[in-house]
């Protein structure tokens, strides 16, 4: 069973061995910073119909969209950096298709987030020599934050 309160709040219980559990909060709007645009560096700029954003709900962070480069970023390459609030306590790693206008290509970039907030480009992985890593790159990962 849930509930959402008028205050935003979202709380659930279960029936179980025969009687109701606790109700637990599962989600208040209060902690939902809402999405938030970083700013690009090096070169990046934001894709016009998916823009790079990020949020945080609870202490989960949220990193989504697109951004552009004409010309292909080196490994370790930074994008942007995260807030300090929403940044991993762990250097995590991301990977992502890469897109050319329109086209999905046949390569994916691994990249990573580290403790310092820096979001970096890693390598371009290709079964297609026709792919130079120019274009998008896309992002979506969300990870938990202490």
């Amino acid at each position: 069973f849930t509930e959402i309160t008028g205050g935003g709040q979202m709380w659930t219980r279960y029936y179980s061995s025969s009687a109701w559990q606790p109700w637990v909060e599962v989600y208040t709007s209060a902690s939902d910073s809402g999405w938030l645009t970083p700013t690009l560096v090096n070169s990046f700029t934001q894709d016009a119909t998916n823009p790079l954003r990020y949020r945080k709900i609870g202490k989960t962070v949220y990193l989504t969209g697109n951004v552009k480069r004409t010309v292909p970023p080196g490994a370790g390459t930074n994008v942007c950096t995260l807030p300090v609030g929403y940044r991993p306590s762990k250097r995590g790693p991301m990977s992502s298709p890469i897109w050319v206008g329109d086209n999905l290509v046949a390569a994916i970039w691994a990249g990573t987030i580290d403790t310092d907030g820096t979001v970096n480009t890693g390598l371009i992985y290709s079964i297609s020599s026709a792919v130079s890593g120019a274009g998008d790159i896309s992002f979506n990962t969300s990870f938990v934050v202490d």
